[in-house]
């Protein structure tokens, strides 16, 4: 079916199930707000077309932002992005992004102080 003039196929969403712990912590994430490449091939499907994210994050610091885009992509124009709106405050996130043929996306976290920064793989979409 075409929508736009962009072709679009039927997509199945596929639920990881009940993971038993984050998949990625704060150690997990160079801080310096640049880009950086995230691996998920060792959790998503290789035929993986978009993956959700549940994103925990807490920081002192207002406006402290994760950003995640698909790996390879250099304009600002397509991501994911959650910020923290107010200091110490937990914020809950679901984020979706593409993933790259080989399972890797890209991401940018504030250089700030965070008190947590958890990132669950939900599941994806192939």
């Amino acid at each position: 079916m075409l929508i736009n003039g962009h072709l679009v196929i039927a997509q199945q969403f596929v639920d990881r199930g009940d993971p038993s712990a984050y998949d990625f912590e704060p150690e997990d994430f160079t801080d310096d707000y640049q880009w950086h490449d995230l691996d998920l091939s060792s959790i998503v499907d290789k035929n993986a077309k978009c993956v959700v994210l549940t994103i925990l994050m807490k920081s002192p610091t207002v406006d402290a932002e994760i950003t995640l885009r698909k790996n390879g992509n250099t304009n600002e124009r397509n991501y994911s992005r959650q910020y923290i709106q107010a200091a110490n405050q937990a914020i809950v996130a679901q984020l979706i992004v593409s993933p790259d043929n080989n399972g890797v996306i890209e991401y940018k976290v504030s250089n700030v102080v965070w008190t947590c920064l958890h990132v669950c793989i939900v599941g994806w979409f192939v």
